[in-house]
């Protein structure tokens, strides 16, 4: 998997963690000084990659939003039908 990288956003879905699953930058000089951060160090940068596939791969994959969808708890729901709050 490849190191995610996305600008700061209100909430990101259920897990998803700056420094842990994803990096986030705040502007454009920002986001350079991280990228050429995360070349310079790759045991780090893998590290992030597979925590963020691994959780990509385990609860936020289709199969999984149709579960959320058709089984879910919708008293957590935001106004786009999406719950942060998955265990």
């Amino acid at each position: 998997g490849a190191l995610v990288m996305s600008d700061r956003m209100p909430s990101f879905p259920w897990g998803v963690n700056e420094s842990t699953t994803i990096v986030v930058y705040n502007n454009l000089q920002n986001l350079e000084t991280k990228i050429l951060y995360y070349l310079d160090h790759p045991e780090e940068r893998y590290t992030i990659a597979k925590a963020g596939r691994e959780l990509a791969l385990n609860h936020h994959r289709q199969h999984h939003r149709w579960e959320d969808l058709l089984l879910g708890n919708w008293s957590d729901r935001n106004e786009y039908g999406v719950s942060y709050n998955r265990p």
